[in-house]
């Protein structure tokens, strides 16, 4: 952790938490929190358990995805590992902002696999993670006449296709000989799946089925707290809020992913009803999985 932990991101980290505390006081002195708390106590306590239940799903498709993609680039992990691993970074996931915690898996295993080789897999499946989402939410808003808010999906996918453009061409980039050898080995992973069909349709159906779960655990979130809403509106909508939270400003991309998720939804409730589903999206996304993933953090961090 000596090498992983610095001064500067220790900084970072402070000036990401006193932005993310700004944004709460802020949404906190607007919002009448009393009427967040009745949201809660009003919900329906069974399928507030389902939500709860089915967030241990994904560890074990996240868990399964890392291995198959370790596996396609020649690298063999145990499932069982593959899971140790995941749970052990989920706790830096809630601490740092867009995921990066993700970054520190191929630390863990940097005795078996060259640690860029294995970064490139991380780097796959952010880039299949948004896809999805670019997919799931431009479709959403095209069906909704939503043409305005296509900009926002529409821009990340022409960060993805500049990223894979980069890796399929062989650019040289105007940066020094060792961070473009570094980059090459990062983009291996991305080449190794682009050349091999079977490669791409298997991590593109896990990150498929990932994302999927994901949105109907969001859609009886909703439901449980008493907000009706159809599920094209969270096919389209959420999505940017899980991009908005993307941006590496706050912890977590908390406070900014509340934020999103009380405009985009206005239309369908209030302003204290829609935080209550972004505390629920933060309790069983991070903080739950985080409190279980601590003791494996100490084992591999």
């Amino acid at each position: 952790m000596q090498k992983i932990i610095t001064r500067n991101s220790i900084v970072k980290a402070i000036i990401f938490g006193l932005i993310t505390l700004m944004i709460f006081l802020f949404l906190f002195s607007r919002l009448n929190i009393s009427k967040t708390a009745e949201t809660f106590q009003q919900s329906s306590k069974p399928l507030l358990l389902l939500v709860i239940l089915m967030t241990f799903l994904l560890p074990l498709i996240m868990a399964r995805r890392w291995q198959f993609t370790l596996r396609a680039m020649g690298f063999s992990m145990p499932f069982a590992e593959s899971l140790r691993i995941t749970m052990a970074v989920w706790p830096l996931n809630s601490i740092l902002p867009s995921k990066a915690g993700d970054a520190l898996k191929a630390y863990c295993i940097k005795d078996k696999i060259p640690v860029t080789r294995s970064l490139g897999t991380i780097l796959t499946e952010r880039i299949f993670d948004l896809s999805i989402l670019i997919l799931y939410s431009a479709a959403s808003l095209l069906f909704l006449s939503e043409l305005r808010l296509m900009l926002i999906p529409l821009s990340v996918l022409a960060a993805i296709i500049i990223i894979i453009s980069v890796s399929a061409l062989n650019i040289r980039l105007p940066i020094k000989d060792k961070w473009q050898v570094r980059i090459s080995n990062i983009f291996f992973s991305l080449k190794t799946f682009s050349r091999n069909k079977r490669l791409f349709a298997g991590i593109a159906l896990m990150s498929f089925l990932l994302w999927t779960t994901i949105f109907i655990q969001t859609k009886l979130a909703f439901t449980a707290l008493n907000i009706s809403l159809p599920l094209i509106a969270i096919l389209a909508y959420w999505p940017l809020s899980i991009l908005t939270g993307m941006i590496p400003v706050t912890i977590a991309g908390m406070g900014t992913r509340d934020s999103a998720i009380i405009l985009f939804f206005s239309r369908f409730a209030s302003p204290e009803q829609l935080l209550s589903v972004a505390i629920l999206y933060s309790f069983t996304g991070y903080w739950l999985l985080s409190a279980i993933g601590l003791p494996f953090m100490k084992r591999y961090i």
